[in-house]
């Protein structure tokens, strides 16, 4: 049976249990609200000691957590969790002035929790009623997703097999079978890839070949789909133990990095960047204690007073986030500082910081940048002469090294407006009554970009009149 055709009919499976476990008694019902207007819609009033409660789609307690405020600012504070979760819609099953419940859905606005968040001043918080016939359909379905997955997993490894060579077959077989499976497994984003698209998993193994040759964390690629051809441990990375450190990575053995590179937005709320090599032990909501090395990217506001740090981490060899409460022993690992406080001291990190600089930019001088790009398109696609000079500016007014001719086009692309002639008129009237140095700047570099320009440029000119209040 080819391949395709096996993991659909495991697809159809999950979804014929997924259909019949929805058709139990336990339906969420209640009015549905984007994320966004919970804060409008809620009735919670008064300052109190509120309790935040996080469910499971099971139905079993997550995280319990009392915060001290008004009831906007406990909201606020559950708002930044749903945010990190993925969660934009929920289902509000009770509205009262003394507690607020609700439930994330699907993408219409319907359908079964599969999560949910309460705030109340209760003390005692109960688990969510679900009826004993649901519970039980829901936990047979988690037993049949796990071993759908594995069946998966080895059936994607079997189709490897054939192709291996008698290297790639050495290293895979350094791991024991099970092992392999249960990693391939952790990896799964879940089994409905019909689309061709490569699973890719990466296999922690640490190997070395009797050749001398060491294999870290090899890279696994398995194809699936009539066209795709199956192939093992493409693009692994072999180093030799008594090699130097290769120039992709520092002496911690962290990859070198660009300053803005990826995104850090999916921490929620207003991340701040920063670069720093911490170690630490770090236990996790399962109690779960491990030793870890990472290189920060960012920090963001958390529930009590906490942080979410993110960073990349040695021991996953992948990005990953931690909560500072849970964070003990931490150690800067190039100064070898024991940090007491290690929410000051990301803190006062990023005030002293580059990345703090580039924000003020950010914030005061962005919008030049907006009103020089709508000049620059006026009459035609911007030209590389007009992007250098945007660019330019940036760096100047930055003025710090790690905003590269790279960094500071990715500022254009990940903070530049795309300005409309409403909402060029509506940049300008604001930055006169808020920032007029800014309006001179932007006359003297608009004249400069728009000159650059070769032929036409009536657009242009009549943008900089306007900006002159004179009619030409």
């Amino acid at each position: 049976m080819e391949i395709g055709a096996v993991i659909f009919m495991i697809v159809a499976l999950i979804c014929y249990a997924i259909i019949a476990n929805s058709q139990g008694d336990a339906e969420i019902k209640g009015a549905a609200s984007n994320i966004d207007n919970l804060l409008n819609d809620a009735q919670l009033a008064g300052a109190s000691l509120w309790t935040i409660t996080i469910f499971r789609k099971s139905g079993y307690l997550h995280d319990v957590r009392e915060f001290r405020g008004d009831a906007n600012a406990a909201i606020a504070k559950a708002l930044t969790s749903c945010r990190k979760s993925g969660i934009y819609n929920v289902i509000i099953t009770k509205n009262e002035p003394a507690i607020l419940e609700f439930y994330s859905t699907n993408q219409d606005g319907r359908g079964k929790a599969i999560g949910g968040f309460r705030i109340s001043t209760e003390q005692d918080v109960e688990v969510p009623n679900f009826s004993e016939k649901t519970q039980t359909a829901a936990n047979d379905l988690d037993v049949l997703y796990d071993e759908v997955q594995r069946n998966l997993a080895k059936l994607l490894l079997d189709s490897i097999k054939p192709n291996m060579n008698e290297k790639q077959a050495e290293i895979l077989g350094s791991l024991p079978e099970d092992k392999l499976i249960e990693v391939m497994v952790s990896q799964m984003e879940g089994v409905e890839r019909l689309s061709g698209e490569p699973y890719k998993f990466v296999i922690p193994l640490n190997y070395t070949c009797k050749d001398g040759i060491r294999y870290d964390d090899v890279p696994l690629t398995i194809s699936v789909g009539d066209n795709a051809p199956s192939d093992a441990l493409t693009k692994s990375a072999p180093t030799n133990q008594t090699e130097k450190p290769s120039s992709s990575s520092d002496s911690f053995g962290f990859p070198d990095q660009d300053a803005w590179e990826g995104s850090v937005y999916n921490l929620g709320g207003n991340p701040f960047r920063c670069d720093v090599k911490l170690g630490f032990s770090y236990t996790d909501s399962n109690g779960a204690i491990t030793n870890r090395q990472i290189r920060t990217k960012a920090f963001v506001s958390w529930l009590d007073n906490d942080h979410l740090v993110l960073g990349f981490c040695n021991y996953r060899k992948a990005n990953r986030s931690f909560v500072t409460s849970r964070m003990e022993g931490v150690v800067d690992l190039e100064t070898g500082e024991c940090i007491d406080d290690i929410d000051h001291y990301l803190t006062e990190a990023y005030a002293a910081s580059d990345y703090k600089k580039v924000d003020e930019f950010i914030n005061r001088h962005m919008s030049v940048v907006d009103c020089l790009l709508y000049l620059a398109k006026l009459d035609g696609n911007i030209t590389p002469t007009q992007k250098s000079l945007v660019v330019g500016y940036i760096q100047e007014m930055c003025g710090v090294a790690m905003v590269t001719d790279l960094v500071a086009k990715k500022l254009i692309k990940d903070f530049a407006e795309d300005l409309t002639p409403q909402k060029f008129r509506k940049l300008i009237n604001q930055m006169r009554k808020e920032q007029p140095e800014n309006i001179a700047t932007l006359l003297q570099l608009g004249r400069d970009v728009v000159d650059l320009r070769r032929g036409n440029t009536a657009g242009g000119q009549a943008a900089l009149a306007s900006i002159l209040n004179e009619k030409k």
